[in-house]
């Protein structure tokens, strides 16, 4: 609903102005308004520079049609106009039949309508479509950037045109000259025609950067070699999926950035199985623990690492609260074992969402080992671990504040015959006695509940708690 509200300003603040010129020249003498060019003329006679135009009929690059932007100059050798793209600060040199006229505004004050595009994620987009429509709007879109403090490229359009196609290193160039007050960048999908070089370009310009999520997958170890010593003040720094990135890359962030307090490796690590070790792992994690001594949100999903990172976060960590380790490997045999895990949960007494996805030497005896340290824990993640009845019962009678809970596939296999796998009813018994505060429990591929527990589940669903994920074929269970 937001996108159609913020497209149908732009369209319908350039729909109004056409009415208005038409208007104007239906009312206008006969033979003046013979020889006024229309809107839509192409001719060379109907462009000047200064006009503000619109790309159309483009064959060669289709994604700039559309684009609007002011005519400079034109150059008679080629029979072609210059034009200077507001959205990118490109120039392009056209054919006169791909420029289109925009009309001038009579709106004097745009501030109204540009208070809508404040602090929307579509806002810098936006501005690009309606700046063309006088000069007292480009004025204030260039205001509006000059404050603008927030930046998304993401995958907004599910099923239509993908949004991720219209950003580009040059787009990213014109954020950094345009942009000084940035201090969030996010670029969290695959973005095809950027690089590191629009990278830098934002944190040149951008002094303020603060939040920087960069989990395209594109990003490596020279374009954070770049980045790291423009942004001294970074506190948020996202690196999933940035397979390319080695250890020489963090340890540039642990020397220029020492306010950090969010960082997420995950999917950093190898795609083979089993893992080969490439270049990132303790090696350059342990500098960014010891020097950034303000982490509280540290996610190393599926990144290699063993003992060594986890007694550094033991050590260097005391304000850590969100901790994810889920799916963590290593080319060799070591790993992050329960004396690692054990030493955090000792070291981190504010730890309130833990994650161990995956993590098959998560068993009952450390469950009740583990579960008096963390009392204070609202999200557990132990899917896919050996964690049967016992250890959770033990979670869930320490740790009353839970919120969420994911429980799949836990305890096997292996598959005992006549009972299956995964946690029985006693567990949910001990779910429902003890989770007041649950509001989303995921239940797949525990195959040995029976159709006893269903009042159970729906006393949890009555307390507002979302059952999800219930073994297929079990009457009565939630199959999301």
């Amino acid at each position: 609903m937001l996108v159609l509200t913020l497209a149908a300003v732009a369209v319908t603040a350039v729909f109004l102005m056409r009415q208005r010129q038409a208007a104007a020249a239906a009312a206008a003498p006969e033979h003046k308004a013979a020889s006024t060019p229309g809107p839509s003329s192409t001719s060379m006679a109907a462009l000047r520079s200064g006009d503000r135009v619109q790309i159309q009929g483009l064959v060669a690059r289709p994604e700039l049609n559309g684009e609007v932007g002011m005519l400079m100059y034109h150059v008679p050798a080629k029979s072609r106009w210059a034009l200077f793209l507001n959205r990118t600060e490109e120039r392009l040199l056209l054919r006169p039949e791909n420029i289109d006229h925009l009309l001038v505004s009579e709106w004097d004050d745009p501030h109204e309508v540009l208070s809508i595009l404040l602090d929307e994620r579509h806002g810098w987009h936006m501005s690009a479509q309606v700046a063309p429509v006088s000069s007292s709007w480009e004025a204030a879109v260039r205001d509006w950037r000059a404050t603008m403090v927030r930046y998304e490229a993401s995958h907004l359009h599910r099923g239509r045109r993908p949004y991720h196609g219209s950003v580009s290193d040059a787009e990213l160039a014109c954020l950094g000259r345009s942009c000084p007050q940035l201090n969030c960048l996010i670029l969290d999908y695959h973005l095809d025609n950027v690089t590191g070089a629009g990278l830098t370009a934002v944190a040149r310009g951008c002094l303020q950067l603060q939040i920087m999520q960069l989990n395209t997958g594109k990003f490596d170890t020279k374009d954070i070699l770049n980045l790291a010593p423009l942004c001294p003040q970074l506190t948020e720094l996202d690196l999933s999926q940035c397979r390319s990135v080695t250890d020489i890359a963090l340890v540039a962030v642990a020397q220029h950035c020492p306010l950090l307090q969010k960082l997420s490796l995950s999917g950093c690590g190898p795609l083979a199985v089993p893992p080969v070790h490439r270049g990132l792992g303790d090696v350059g994690i342990v500098p960014i623990l010891e020097a950034c001594t303000h982490i509280t949100t540290l996610n190393l999903h599926g990144c290699p690492a063993t003992d060594q990172t986890a007694f550094a976060i033991a050590r260097q960590c005391p304000h850590l609260t969100e901790l994810n380790i889920g799916g963590v490997r290593t080319a060799g045999r070591e790993h992050i074992t329960q004396d690692g895990l054990l030493a955090i949960a000792r070291s981190c007494p504010n730890l309130k969402q833990l994650d161990c996805w995956h993590l098959r030497w998560v068993t009952n005896d450390l469950a009740l080992v583990l579960a008096p340290l963390v009392p204070q824990l609202y999200q557990l993640q132990i899917s896919g671990t050996q964690v049967s009845d016992a250890g959770v019962a033990s979670f869930v009678e320490n740790c009353t504040c839970l919120t969420d809970l994911d429980l799949s596939y836990v305890g096997g296999p292996p598959f005992v015959p006549g009972q299956g796998w995964g946690i029985s009813d006693d567990a949910i018994r001990a779910i429902v006695d003890n989770c007041a505060h649950l509001t989303s429990l995921h239940l797949r591929g525990n195959n040995r509940l029976t159709e006893a527990c269903i009042p159970l589940v729906r006393e949890l669903s009555a307390r507002g708690c979302h059952v999800a994920g219930i073994w297929p074929g079990q009457p009565g269970w939630d199959e999301d």
